[in-house]
């Protein structure tokens, strides 16, 4: 009896934990609008945004919120991967070039170089960066200066001589660096020289690197997760089933994204649990002053971890909203001409408040337009003319989405044609009169399509339907006005 009353009190316990988990929601108290996000990074002072058609957007990070500090156009053209820390930001792509970002400099850029082979990681300590350079082996350039920062140093230890370095860590003077042979070699940094501590043979094909907090994460391509102990053993975790480009630690859970753009959640060291499906949203991530943000659909908001607690209040305050899914109804194609605003309600085919819905919208040219409330509004341009694919988004803060596409037909208004004032003339009977009309298309696409209609003329008068030109021989009988 005693063994079974153990027993019980175990599964209780267990059942506690697990409804006690908390919740991720996104937090629309603060909304910023980024269009063509590639990705976002932090660091514990800074957050970086790197769009496609904005450059680079450095912000200061607030507990709550993010002040921008400025804009770097152009920024796009030197990579697609960023890399942070509380010095700088690390941007480099799919060549040999590298860029260091100084957030607190009017100019932005504090170095640029060409390295010997492309970057395909990097992390600094001290005063010195350090860069995976795959084949090339492992790079350092100095950071004491914009100026010393023009070549990297190679064969910077006998021990790196002909490793094909592929992922790099780091923690205060420690340095992690991954070989495409699975090898982990711990290096310690004195500012210096490395020294080489004892190197592991991984038993698994670990392709990156993850460092969150103290624990050392390792990723293979089928999306395995192993935390490698101080020996290199490694202990799986789980998996997402696809090769993981991010890992980050927020709040006793890791969040992991992989390469379709989806986002998983692992509570307490527990089995990865899918957070964010929806591929097309972007999902870009980072923490900074222990505030987890999200970029989907380049609206870039904060998340919080709802306790169950709240989860229960919230479900007993809009019991519907949690029985009902998120749809909404299907949008008509919309012809307008350019002069005239749209605008139309968004429908659901589920009941939930409108207040607990945000919205958002996707269409490659069209960037002008707002959703106020439930209604999407848009004023076309005579530029805009032609066919507009658009996307509208809804989401709760649970994570539920829905979205629905449509076409905007934009045509030219075609305006009625203007005549050329005609002052009155006097004309003699009996002598044959010309009189030039002339009228202009405002919209100005063909003069020629103008076409010229008399009515009610004078008895033998007629009018050329091309030109304009009135033609008559007045007689004795219509002496008059």
């Amino acid at each position: 009896m005693k063994k079974l009353c153990t027993a019980l009190f175990i599964l209780v316990s267990f059942f506690q934990t697990a409804k006690s988990q908390p919740a991720l929601t996104n937090d629309y108290s603060f909304v910023m609008n980024v269009p063509h996000v590639v990705t976002i990074a932090s660091s514990p002072a800074h957050f970086y945004v790197l769009s496609d058609s904005e450059g680079m957007a450095v912000f200061r990070a607030r507990p709550d919120s993010l002040e921008w500090l400025y804009s770097s156009t152009g920024m796009q053209r030197r990579g697609s991967k960023v890399v942070a820390d509380i010095r700088f930001a690390y941007l480099f792509g799919s060549d040999k070039r590298l860029t260091v970002l100084e957030p607190t400099s009017v100019i932005g850029v504090y170095a640029s170089t060409q390295l010997p082979a492309v970057p395909m990681d990097a992390q600094r300590i001290g005063r010195d960066l350090f860069i995976a350079l795959g084949n090339g082996g492992l790079a350092k350039m100095p950071l004491e200066s914009s100026s010393s920062t023009t070549e990297a140093i190679t064969d910077i230890h006998p021990e790196l001589e002909n490793r094909n370095i592929i992922s790099l860590e780091s923690i205060d003077d420690r340095l992690f660096v991954l070989t495409a042979d699975n090898e982990l070699l711990r290096f310690d940094y004195d500012g210096e020289q490395l020294e080489l501590l004892q190197p592991a043979q991984l038993q698994k094909n670990i392709t990156d690197l993850f460092l969150t907090g103290s624990n050392l994460f390792g990723t293979d391509p089928q999306g395995n997760i192993y935390e490698i102990e101080g020996s290199g053993k490694l202990s799986k975790l789980g998996s997402i089933g696809e090769e993981i480009t991010k890992i980050a630690a927020w709040r006793d859970r890791l969040v992991i994204r992989g390469t379709s753009g989806r986002i998983w959640t692992s509570f307490k060291n527990r089995k990865p649990k899918l957070w964010k499906e929806d591929s097309n949203a972007g999902n870009y991530f980072a923490v900074s002053k222990n505030q987890l943000w999200i970029s989907e659909y380049n609206q870039i908001t904060k998340v919080r971890a709802e306790t169950a607690a709240q989860d229960e209040q919230a479900a007993s305050s809009a019991p519907q909203q949690a029985n009902a899914s998120l749809k909404l109804e299907t949008i008509q194609d919309y012809t307008v001409p350019y002069s005239e605003a749209l605008l139309f309600p968004i429908s659901f085919e589920s009941n939930l408040p409108v207040e607990d819905i945000h919205f958002t919208y996707q269409s490659p040219n069209i960037q002008e337009a707002v959703i106020r409330g439930q209604s999407f509004y848009w004023e076309p341009a005579s530029s805009d003319i032609g066919t507009h694919r658009v996307k509208i988004i809804a989401s709760t803060a649970g994570g539920q989405t829905s979205s629905t596409s449509f076409n905007i037909h934009v045509r030219s208004f075609n305006a009625p044609p203007r005549f050329t004032p005609v002052r009155p003339v006097t004309i003699p009977v009996g002598e044959a009169f010309t009189l030039p009309i002339n009228a202009v298309d405002p919209d100005g696409i063909d003069k020629n399509l103008i076409r010229f209609i008399g009515v009610n003329l004078p008895k033998g008068a007629a009018i050329d339907e091309s030109t304009g030109t009135i033609t008559w021989t007045p007689s004795v009988r219509q002496t008059g006005e």
